[in-house]
């Protein structure tokens, strides 16, 4: 008999420390595993890494038939409208016929690791005032 008093008594603490949903702290090492939240360990963020994009493939930025020069670019930001990363790229690129067109800037837009737009920087762009490092 006292044997099943003490069943019981374990039994609706276990219960009270569940809570009313049925769950207990997912650190709560007196209650059973199954009977505990159970939680998520967040993913270490990947930045990714642009220089090692451009030297693999610089065509994804600039034109196969006029190499760039002196390509430099800034650390990646987290895009400020969702998912994904952004980076400035400048180099000294040339035209079609090989001539130089001067220095231009880019500001690349990568996704899941991967470049996937790239545009010409403007005043709203913030490349301005980034800092690069040579690739």
């Amino acid at each position: 008999m006292m044997r099943v008093i003490a069943t019981c008594v374990v039994l609706s603490a276990i219960a009270a420390s569940a809570g009313g949903c049925g769950y207990a702290d997912a650190n709560a090492t007196f209650v059973p595993e199954m009977l505990r939240y159970k939680t998520t360990v967040p993913q270490p963020e990947i930045i990714p890494d642009v220089k090692a994009m451009l030297r693999e493939n610089p065509a994804n930025v600039f034109s196969t038939r006029a190499p760039p020069k002196n390509i430099q670019v800034s650390v990646p930001r987290r895009k400020p409208s969702g998912p994904g990363w952004t980076a400035c790229v400048r180099a000294d690129v040339a035209g079609v016929t090989g001539r130089s067109i001067g220095v231009k800037t880019y500001l690349l837009s990568i996704d899941q690791g991967a470049i996937g737009d790239r545009r010409l920087a403007d005043d709203s762009s913030g490349c301005g005032s980034e800092t690069y490092e040579p690739v």
